[in-house]
């Protein structure tokens, strides 16, 4: 694992003064968009505070055209600058990607591409797996190819929402899937397609796996194909590691599927890939966040090959 105070500071003697002119600016607009909002609504009370005095009664009229342009202010302004911040903020998280980004994911990775748009039309990649969960909408913030000892890695960044409407006929959006999705091309097949997954509904696999360990079925449950081959790789050695990593996602969690030569695997997150922070350039808290989840990956596929080496898989 990568010492972060160190990586930190290699960013910031790198990159900070090629990123620090946009992050201004980004945090220039947010600013002024809150203090027109402010200076809207305080001339608008102020009117009303002049015209009441003045008038010595209470003008419902008035009142209600001053909330009326009170309300018209706000979205005009909001629209406005939101339009502006909208498009800084996605010129400097593209430069964040191409550089911070790069350097976070070469510390473990090689051949690193950053894609602009569906590069892979992720949705139909991931239905393809045979994911159970529905959901209604579906985002994909980051695509990108790498290599990790010579597997292609395709990594996507998507969030999965689902819309419900209750009794009373309110519509509430339920989070599905936040984090990582990847397909990692392992280059063999260990002859079964299998799942360890923490919930059923992403199961990959005709049945349940009745595990040894009692403390391993509380990180993942197993559904597999063919039960001699799961438990042949899925030792008591192998159950351990996964449970560690488990434990270091702060049970946040993950998933690895395997279906032919390819391996997929999500990582569940708590926000979106290279996010930055907004009190400085580099933020630790974020590079942190992000060097984990980058490891984690490393480890999963590290695990598997242990796993089919040692316990003669193939």
């Amino acid at each position: 694992m990568i010492e972060i105070d160190k990586l930190c500071e290699e960013l910031k003697d790198k990159y900070e003064q090629q990123l620090k002119g946009e992050f201004e600016q980004v945090a220039f607009y947010r600013k002024i968009q809150t203090a027109l909002i402010i200076c809207i609504v305080g001339a608008i009370l102020i009117n009303a505070f002049i015209m009441l005095t003045q008038r010595g009664n209470f003008d419902l009229f008035g009142v209600v055209m001053m909330m009326m342009g009170l309300v018209f202010g706000i979205v005009i302004v909001m629209v406005v600058f939101s339009v502006l911040t909208s498009k800084k903020m996605v010129a400097y998280s593209r430069k964040y990607d191409e550089l911070v980004g790069k350097e976070m994911a070469s510390k473990y990775y090689n051949d690193i591409t950053i894609f602009e748009g569906d590069h892979y039309e992720f949705r139909q990649l991931y239905r393809s797996v045979g994911y159970h969960e529905s959901y209604d909408r579906s985002y994909c913030r980051k695509q990108m190819s790498l290599k990790y000892k010579n597997k292609d890695i395709k990594l996507m960044d998507i969030l999965l929402e689902e819309e419900t409407t209750d009794s009373d006929g309110d519509t509430h959006t339920t989070t599905v899937f936040n984090g990582l999705f990847m397909e990692v091309n392992m280059g063999y097949s260990i002859g079964t397609r299998m799942s360890i997954t923490k919930n059923y509904d992403i199961g990959i696999g005709k049945s349940k796996l009745e595990m040894d360990s009692g403390e391993f079925e509380k990180c993942f449950n197993v559904y597999t194909d063919d039960k001699v081959k799961s438990m042949q790789l899925l030792t008591s050695d192998v159950m351990e590691i996964f449970k560690q990593m488990y434990a270091s996602t702060d049970k946040y969690g993950f998933d690895v599927s395997f279906i032919g030569d390819k391996v997929y695997i999500r990582v569940y997150e708590r926000g979106s890939l290279f996010d930055y922070g907004t009190e400085s350039v580099i933020d630790k808290e974020y590079i942190n966040k992000d060097m984990q989840n980058l490891y984690l990956v490393t480890s999963i596929l590290d695990t598997i090959d242990y796993a089919v080496e040692a316990n003669h898989v193939l």
